[in-house]
């Protein structure tokens, strides 16, 4: 089992979890995990008190959305947004990978008009 004081294993499954799940080190795992999740935490209301990089003295015309999925947890951002610019005046161009259906979807739960948004494929944004 690995652990404290021992050398680095080479094994690309260090810690048994596919050849050996009963003897899997899950602590280790857990950590992992752990530390992943706190370094990659976004803490979302105080990134939205943050100032705005709209620009403030001129209405927006157009957003460009690349690369983003436009997932429900990000929905604050794009609220945020929404309450900065006027909403049935700014064009939006909005990315996708994949299936443009979901996007086209959760682009709709959002009540941005679809009569102002453009998609293109990542690929070709």
């Amino acid at each position: 089992m690995p652990g404290h004081g021992q050398e680095p294993d080479d094994n690309l499954d260090p810690y048994r979890i596919s050849t050996d799940p009963e003897d899997a080190d899950t602590v280790v795992e857990g950590q992992a995990f752990d530390s992943y999740f706190k370094e990659t935490f976004k803490p979302t209301e105080e990134i939205i008190q943050r100032p705005s990089v709209l620009p403030q003295d001129r209405p927006v015309e157009k957003l460009l959305v690349m690369g983003h999925s436009v997932s429900e947890v990000d929905y604050p951002y794009f609220q945020e947004m929404m309450r900065n610019i006027d909403p049935s005046r700014t064009r939006w161009k909005v990315s996708y990978f994949g299936e443009l259906t979901a996007v086209r979807k959760r682009i709709g739960d959002l009540d941005i008009d679809a009569r102002l948004v453009e998609y293109a494929l990542l690929v070709d944004f």
